[in-house]
């Protein structure tokens, strides 16, 4: 069996990352305390039992954590780190 080629697992996590909503994503970020609930939201309580599969309304994210998303070389393919 041969091994996965980095540009191999590099188009998988970029497939799977795309296929996270961007709800789930700031949940995760609120969940975290990185985001404050959106006015008008309740706050997440630990013991709510809500989980991660649930939807819930995206809210706004700051524009330095927004910034952090965006790309110019999606389309481009990873060469691997320059040392």
């Amino acid at each position: 069996m041969r091994h996965a080629w980095f540009s191999e697992v590099a188009k998988w996590v970029r497939d799977a990352w795309c296929g996270v909503s961007e709800a789930t994503v700031t949940a995760g970020f609120r969940k975290a305390g990185l985001l404050a609930s959106a006015p008008g939201q309740p706050e997440l309580d630990e013991s709510s039992g809500s989980s991660d599969s649930e939807e819930e309304a995206p809210a706004t994210l700051p524009p330095e954590l927004a910034k952090l998303f965006e790309s110019a070389s999606e389309d481009e393919d990873f060469e691997g780190y320059q040392e």
